[in-house]
């Protein structure tokens, strides 16, 4: 749901969708999944203008997707 309301533009909507599969993911422990949703929430930050909040995010993301070698989620 969240990439969809992303795709429309519509930022809010999609933190609000992103950040309740971040909970999931991170009750999970699933890191693949869980540096992906971080890293969708930092792409809505950087729509809002806010890359510092962005940067914070893909901070977190980068670490968790190189230890599980997922290339894709280290964009």
């Amino acid at each position: 749901m969240g990439t969809i309301y992303y795709e429309q533009g519509k930022w809010q909507e999609a933190l609000e969708y992103y950040n309740q599969g971040l909970s999931i993911e991170r009750d999970k422990g699933t890191s693949r999944e869980l540096a992906r949703t971080l890293n969708n929430i930092g792409a809505v930050y950087k729509k809002l203008g806010e890359a510092t909040k962005a940067l914070e995010l893909y901070n977190q993301a980068l670490p968790i997707s190189r230890e599980v070698g997922d290339r894709i989620g280290c964009n």
